[in-house]
């Protein structure tokens, strides 16, 4: 779910999975990891999601709901 979810921000925002997974300083063969279904470790989880502006449950597949709630109550 994470890898495609991740295409999806990817081409919304109208950028390359290659180009985010290099910019973070992530691996090829850890690409390859995450498109055959591994998932993230926390921390890359939240590399992706803080450089995407997406929540982390979006990347996991958790909610449909891609926009990051502030966690604020007005």
């Amino acid at each position: 779910m994470f890898y495609t979810r991740l295409k999806e921000v990817c081409a919304l925002r109208g950028l390359k999975v290659t180009n985010i997974v290099n910019e973070l300083g992530f691996s090829p063969s850890r690409q390859g990891d995450w498109s055959n279904g591994k998932s993230p470790s926390v921390e890359s989880l939240i590399k992706f999601a803080t450089r995407l502006e997406v929540s982390t449950d979006y990347l996991l597949g958790l909610t449909d709901n891609y926009e990051v709630q502030n966690g604020k109550k007005d």
